[in-house]
């Protein structure tokens, strides 16, 4: 068996989305900014021996503002654009981001892939301390995310997990979520990894946590804010009064 060596950063984007349901942050010019901003963050900051950076694009937006500039860091960025169907965007952005989970399975996770874990950020977002955040130590089969106080919500934005785990688990998660009965993607990912804790996963906790900038699609909330700071500030304090509150 090929042993892996790699791992694969998958950046979620929707570059021009249409009519989306609970998307607030829509116009285009100002995503494709966000977009880059990551973009050279990302590129800049993992080093190409170690990561593979990956952009799976689902409203057929072209992205090669994108891969230049992973390639001024020695990255060759690989893509997946397509336009997702009317349907599922009209459920909601996190039935289109549960199709995107299915389509990294389907065309990065081959057998014979190099990649010994998978993680998942979305697109738009900086990680500040993403290198840091990378470090952390896990087994062979093995979730690492932030989890809310409540453990009903997962932290999607920041996601990692070995391959497997990854095809096992977090596949198919779009019939599960509605967003009109108030169930998101983030409840679904919370359930699935119950799941695969059941099954032998182990949970690791990423410390430190992940400091992130940019803008809130869903609420148009800034985070990295000095009010986003004192909020993460307090979960550590009396948190567990905040049940959405991740840690």
């Amino acid at each position: 068996m090929k042993k892996a060596s790699k791992s694969l950063v998958v950046l979620t984007a929707a570059l021009e989305p249409k009519q989306v349901p609970f998307l607030v942050r829509a116009d285009h010019a100002l995503r494709r900014r966000d977009y880059t901003v990551a973009m050279k963050h990302y590129a800049s900051t993992l080093p190409a021996d170690t990561f593979t950076l990956a952009v799976v694009e689902n409203t057929g937006s072209d992205v090669d503002d994108l891969r230049t500039i992973a390639s001024k860091f020695g990255h060759s960025l690989k893509t997946l654009c397509y336009t997702e169907e009317a349907a599922v965007q009209q459920r909601g952005k996190g039935n289109a981001e549960a199709k995107m989970f299915d389509a990294v399975s389907s065309v990065f996770l081959q057998e014979d892939s190099p990649y010994d874990r998978v993680i998942k950020i979305t697109g738009r977002l900086v990680v500040r301390n993403i290198d840091r955040v990378l470090r952390v130590h896990h087994p062979e089969r093995f979730i690492a995310a932030r989890m809310s106080f409540d453990r009903r919500q997962l932290d999607t934005r920041l996601l990692m997990t070995d391959v497997q785990t990854w095809k096992d688990f977090f596949s198919g998660q779009d019939s599960q979520v509605d967003e009109a009965a108030g169930v998101f993607l983030e409840h679904v990912a919370a359930l699935r990894t119950a799941e695969a804790i059941f099954a032998g996963a182990r949970w690791c906790q990423l410390r430190p946590k992940p400091h992130f900038a940019g803008y809130s699609g869903s609420t148009g909330y800034k985070y990295g804010s000095r009010r986003d700071r004192i909020l993460d500030g307090i979960s550590g304090i009396s948190g567990r009064l905040l049940q959405k509150h991740y840690i």
